[in-house]
């Protein structure tokens, strides 16, 4: 259950994305592809994949860095594995 919370709350977080990111965002953190097999499959750089994913965290950081408070580490972990 707590899993299946955690995951319903990260697809809410990615839907605040623009779209390009939110779909790296999706396929890298939930569906589990590397940023070559991304880069691959939208046809651009493994770079601009990077790119992206490095925005998304920082920009969903910046926005919930007061959620993420009250998480304990361990879970944060685990989200982000």
């Amino acid at each position: 259950l707590f899993e299946k919370d955690m995951m319903q709350l990260i697809e809410a977080w990615a839907n605040l994305l623009p779209a390009k990111r939110r779909r790296i965002f999706i396929k890298h953190f939930i569906e589990g592809l590397d940023t070559r097999e991304i880069a691959d499959q939208l046809n651009i750089s493994q770079k601009t994949v990077q790119n992206q994913l490095g925005n998304a965290v920082t920009y969903l950081y910046a926005r919930f860095n007061h959620l993420l408070s009250i998480v304990p580490p361990f879970i944060i972990f685990f989200i982000f594995v």
